[in-house]
């Protein structure tokens, strides 16, 4: 049961994007260059994004979280990381929206934003997967047959500790297993709704819908980390980031969508 909970976890994590980028190119007629476009978006924006947290961002919070994990530097150090996501993404999305100046259209923004958030939500499902393979392994005795005994007797440690985090993963709750497949449905709407924010910015020709995009990306991901380092229960982390994230975020879709937008027939799209 524990594998294929696994398994489902992992395949809709890698199948959601997709799906949804299959809707949208039939409904609106969009093309699939633009899904693969804001893949890329997300992947250059955590060129520097990842360094800057793992070599600045991370030491400095470790500073002062061990001078006493107090609720206002925990708030601090939420609005810190928030902050750090919101204006490395938003930032490469704007510059993305400014190098492709024929992106204007919302069906676009919403591919974009398709394949912004899908290539995080299918990366993680990848990753989901080698989980569990992981647990197939150590459960089923393979890692005897795969590994050499001298190397076995060397790690002993190690595959020791990664057996008894194994056994503790296969213990929880089933529903725990899928938890991830509804974070990365909960991701893309949250960056459909983020790519629809900073697409304002060149049709109504005003900046300071970058700014709100950067807010918004900011107060969803401080709330996420709040959640972490007060150690509250999963369900509830994904509750106080899913309820806002989901009902401002399709709000957000709805109200800037042209009102004269009509779906096109459906059929096979060329790229765009």
């Amino acid at each position: 049961m524990v594998y294929i909970l696994l398994t489902l976890n992992s395949l809709l994590m890698i199948l959601l994007p997709v799906l949804l980028g299959i809707w949208l190119a039939r409904r609106y007629r969009v093309g699939w260059k633009l899904f693969f476009i804001g893949a890329a978006g997300f992947i250059v924006s955590q060129v520097l994004h990842i360094p800057f947290n793992r070599f600045v961002l991370d030491p400095f919070v470790k500073g002062f979280l061990d001078q006493g994990e107090t609720l206002g530097r925990i708030l601090l150090a939420a609005l810190l990381f928030g902050l750090s996501a919101g204006v490395f993404e938003e930032v490469t999305r704007y510059l993305f929206y400014y190098v492709r100046k024929s992106m204007r259209e919302w069906d676009e923004g919403m591919m974009f934003g398709a394949g912004w958030g899908g290539i995080e939500a299918i990366l993680l499902g990848l990753l989901a997967a080698t989980t569990a393979i992981n647990v197939y392994i150590y459960q089923s005795g393979l890692i005897e047959s795969l590994v050499p005994a001298a190397q076995l007797a060397s790690s002993s440690e190690a595959i020791a500790a990664t057996a008894q985090q194994i056994e503790e993963l296969v213990n929880l709750p089933p529903w725990m297993f899928l938890l991830g497949a509804v974070e990365r449905a909960i991701a893309l709407i949250l960056h459909l709704s983020l790519s629809i924010l900073v697409l304002q910015a060149f049709v109504r020709k005003n900046i300071i819908w970058l700014f709100a995009a950067i807010g918004w990306h900011t107060l969803i991901d401080a709330v996420a980390v709040v959640g972490l380092l007060q150690e509250w229960d999963p369900l509830l982390i994904e509750a106080a980031i899913g309820i806002p994230a989901v009902l401002i975020g399709l709000f957000i879709i709805r109200y800037f969508k042209p009102p004269d937008e009509a779906p096109e027939a459906e059929g096979d799209v060329a790229g765009n």
